[in-house]
């Protein structure tokens, strides 16, 4: 899908990393890229974030070794851009965001414009709980369908980023503590945002 966009000196290995790769970060990375909540990118080589992503030399087989990176969701949201045409950001701001009233948002991009995708997204915590709320009703708002229940199960079975952890619950972390979880068997949905590390997801849901 970002084939042509591949530098002539590649890994050769690009070519059997998989979509499915991407999403439970196993493309064969040895450490994380792109993390720009946390690193300098004033200091990053270049502003073409998808050539430096390419360009990297993959020490494992891709699908056989977990190592979180914002690169593999900056992957992603450039292959939605490629695919639809449209920036990731602006794919979804009207079907999702609009859709579920969500109030103030922004999304950081790239040098060049594109949205990060794995990173940035700055949401009321109102609506990141939306979110959890949506994969409860399998993909239904309000009484309109946002995404497909296809799509639910997909994500819910294979642990696309919401990684089931027991008694019914599915949490996605983030930086400094953000937290969105929901329990598919009592139906309840949560969030928080935090500044620290050491948040009890256990303590918090008092489990």
């Amino acid at each position: 899908l970002l084939g042509d966009k591949l530098p002539l000196t590649a890994d050769e290995s690009w070519s059997e990393v998989t979509l499915h790769d991407l999403m439970l970060h196993k493309a064969g990375f040895d450490r994380g890229m792109l993390d720009i909540d946390a690193e300098d990118a004033s200091e990053y080589p270049s502003d073409d974030y998808l050539e430096m992503v390419l360009s990297t030399k993959l020490k494992y087989k891709p699908g056989t070794v977990f190592q979180y990176t914002d690169a593999a969701y900056y992957l992603l949201s450039r292959v939605i851009e490629s695919v639809s045409g449209i920036d990731t950001a602006d794919l979804l701001r009207p079907a999702l965001m609009k859709a579920m009233k969500f109030k103030e948002l922004s999304w950081s991009v790239c040098p060049r414009g594109y949205s990060m995708g794995a990173t940035g997204l700055y949401l009321r915590t109102e609506d990141v709980v939306k979110l959890g709320i949506l994969y409860l009703n399998r993909g239904v708002w309000m009484g309109e369908r946002i995404i497909s229940e296809e799509w639910v199960d997909i994500v819910l079975e294979n642990g696309y980023e919401f990684k089931s952890v027991g008694n019914g619950w599915y949490r996605k972390g983030g930086m400094r503590g953000q937290v969105l979880a929901f329990n598919v068997d009592s139906g309840i949905a949560v969030a928080w945002h935090s500044f620290d590390e050491n948040v009890s997801f256990d303590a918090m849901i008092n489990r």
